[in-house]
């Protein structure tokens, strides 16, 4: 249920909501809509849902039944980073497909940069999500650790508006 929830319901639903409602307030806002909605896709599945999954696992002996059966370390990191990369690729595929049919918005013009930056992204918030898997003693630490990394990603990293609208101060600090 998290990872249906995590890896579809949420950044479809936000999505569609962020679609209709922010180019009527920001007439601009359609060239960002599938850069930030890419983005929006990539934090929840891979910081939010990730390490919470992870955490429950280690703690319930999930892992520990895998190392006794031969389940090497790797493979039961790289499992759900892999997934969590597939679940993620396809809703991405949903955003690109859909946003200049449903609301308008303008297809990036550099392809290929968006892929790169979706490989690059995708890879780091991986990596983060595994770390606060790995150092997170419980889900409630594991809810601290994701919150402070997605809500400064959302509010000053240049998701939901471009990040030269931030006072100064800021906007040094969102780079």
């Amino acid at each position: 249920k998290t990872l249906l929830l995590m890896n579809y319901l949420f950044p479809i639903g936000f999505y569609i909501i962020i679609g209709t409602i922010m180019p009527k307030l920001n007439p601009l806002y359609g060239e960002l809509l599938i850069p930030s909605m890419m983005m929006f896709s990539i934090l929840v599945s891979t910081v939010l849902g990730m390490p919470n999954n992870l955490v429950t696992y280690r703690n319930n002996g999930i892992f520990r039944s895998y190392k006794i059966n031969g389940v090497s370390k790797l493979s039961m990191l790289a499992i759900p980073a892999i997934s969590t990369i597939i679940h993620t690729l396809i809703v991405t595929t949903i955003i690109l497909v859909s946003s200049p049919i449903l609301f308008k918005a303008e297809l990036p013009s550099n392809i290929l940069g968006l892929i790169l930056v979706f490989v690059a992204s995708t890879i780091t918030f991986v990596g983060l999500a595994l770390l606060i898997g790995v150092i997170a003693d419980n889900t409630s630490t594991t809810v601290i650790y994701a919150q402070a990394l997605f809500l400064p990603s959302m509010l000053i990293g240049g998701l939901m508006f471009p990040s030269n609208l931030l006072p100064g101060s800021i906007e040094v600090f969102s780079k």
